[in-house]
């Protein structure tokens, strides 16, 4: 009996050590990197030359926002930067321009209607004009969803940097929308990445000269993840 529990004894002991010297014999093998090479993660980081003192810009506001995209750009042509920003709870579009007292000022630039959470901004002269309109990717909701939430919305300056608000197209949660003549017939197209859910896609929006689009799809592919019955879409 004691030879029986003395053998079990040393087979367990063979089963859970062969594993470990494996494991030990594969990472003593491993190459030494020629060129120096630390799998270590770096924990520290250079002290930066530069010093940077945190300060908000405009007043504050009554309820914290949230913020889903801050961009420095020249809105006005002034020749120093500005800042757009977008706060999905207050459904503001919000631009940021330095007055002659060095502060700031904000100014909504979707004065006349709010938005359903948007998330980023392109500026672009959408219209020709000679001055920069606004393009606004829309998510609609805070979750993701399939349903057509979202949309793609044109912020148009009037050339006196007052904005009104166009809805050009709803595609569904908007994350991200860009201009270009992508087929060189004169006018700006869109392209559009859509967060679903289930479902997700990039799209090409031909604009037919009057700022109506026909969608053409690039890709298609799960918003979240895919779904074991439904797989990639």
């Amino acid at each position: 009996m004691t030879s029986c529990r003395f053998v079990t004894v040393c087979l367990l002991l063979v089963a859970f050590s062969t594993p470990l010297a494996i494991g030990v014999a594969l990472y003593a093998s491993k190459p030494v990197s020629s060129v120096g090479q630390i799998d270590i993660p770096v924990d520290h980081f250079p002290i930066t030359r530069w010093s940077f003192r945190k300060s908000v810009m405009g007043s504050a506001p009554t309820l914290p926002g949230i913020v889903t995209n801050v961009q420095v750009v020249d809105v006005d042509f002034a020749g120093s930067p500005g800042v757009i920003a977008c706060d999905a709870r207050r459904g503001r579009v919000l631009w940021y321009r330095q007055d002659q007292r060095d502060g700031w000022e904000e100014v909504e630039l979707n004065q006349d209607r709010l938005l359903a959470m948007p998330a980023r901004t392109t500026l672009v002269d959408f219209d020709a004009d000679g001055d920069d309109d606004v393009l606004v990717a829309v998510l609609g909701s805070y979750m993701p969803s399939d349903e057509h939430v979202g949309k793609v919305v044109w912020l148009e300056n009037d050339g006196s940097h007052q904005f009104r608000t166009r809805h050009l197209e709803d595609v569904g949660r908007v994350t991200d929308v860009q201009a270009g003549d992508l087929d060189e017939d004169g006018d700006l197209d869109l392209v559009v990445a859509v967060f679903g859910h289930y479902r997700g896609k990039v799209v090409w929006m031909e604009n037919d000269g009057n700022n109506k689009f026909r969608e053409h799809e690039l890709l298609t592919m799960a918003g979240r993840y895919p779904c074991p019955d439904r797989g990639l879409r």
